[in-house]
């Protein structure tokens, strides 16, 4: 199936006009699809840019909504329930971290089912984190559940372009993230964030933890995030 696809991709994109791609990583790959390489752009996703003036307002009355404390570290994840974004991954790695974290942390998990929530739920329900992580459905707008988080984490085994990185970074938060696609044009290596380079639950986990319990290292990712989107 999968070859089927790209083989009618690869034909739509040389009788196109333009072809558009919105990361350095996806124009390099369109590079290598599109015969004539002129007719590739590059035209980078945008968000709107949050106003932080009533951040610390909405956060307490979000955590209180939530009944999480306000020391409580807020992981957040903004990606459909979908295989590929790596919520097993994440979950997994959470599961090692959870045997050696003294701090209070919960993870929200933000988006549509695409028929693994089940199976996300029964891992989480093994690994004994039903504390620790909560499913949000039907979120059109993730502003104020971002306020109210600390660190953005996105696992994805493929990605384009992030949005959710976009909104995380406007929102003033650190970053985890896989070395894929598009994500280390957002996210600098130990600037505002961790990049993953191995899929790995053991570095992935390790690099939650540092954050989690480094709170001035998290608020110079986190301040060097919004710095960064606003550039």
């Amino acid at each position: 199936y999968y070859p089927i696809i790209r083989s009618l991709e690869k034909r739509l994109f040389n009788r196109c006009k333009y072809v558009i791609g919105n990361s350095k990583a996806v124009v390099s790959q369109l590079k290598k699809e599109v015969s004539d390489q002129s007719k590739i752009k590059l035209i980078i996703s945008g968000t709107n840019q949050f106003n932080l003036k009533n951040k610390s307002e909405i956060r307490k009355k979000i955590r209180n909504k939530l009944n999480i404390s306000q020391d409580t570290v807020i992981l957040i994840k903004v990606a459909n329930l979908i295989e590929y974004k790596g919520h097993s991954f994440l979950i997994n790695s959470l599961s090692k971290m959870i045997k050696t974290s003294n701090t209070k942390w919960k993870l929200l998990i933000l988006g549509k089912d695409f028929g693994i929530k089940k199976d996300l739920q029964q891992q989480i329900d093994r690994n004994n984190l039903n504390k620790n992580i909560i499913f949000i459905d039907n979120v059109s707008n993730p502003r104020d559940l971002l306020f109210a988080s600390d660190i953005n984490i996105l696992t994805s085994f493929q990605e384009g372009f992030s949005n959710s990185i976009i909104e995380s970074m406007s929102a003033g938060l650190a970053n985890i993230v896989t070395n894929v696609g598009g994500n280390i044009e957002s996210v600098q290596d130990n600037i505002n964030g961790f990049i993953i380079n191995d899929f790995k639950t053991s570095e992935l986990s390790d690099k939650i933890s540092t954050l989690i319990h480094d709170g001035e290292l998290l608020k110079k990712f986190s301040i060097e995030s919004r710095k960064i989107f606003l550039e």
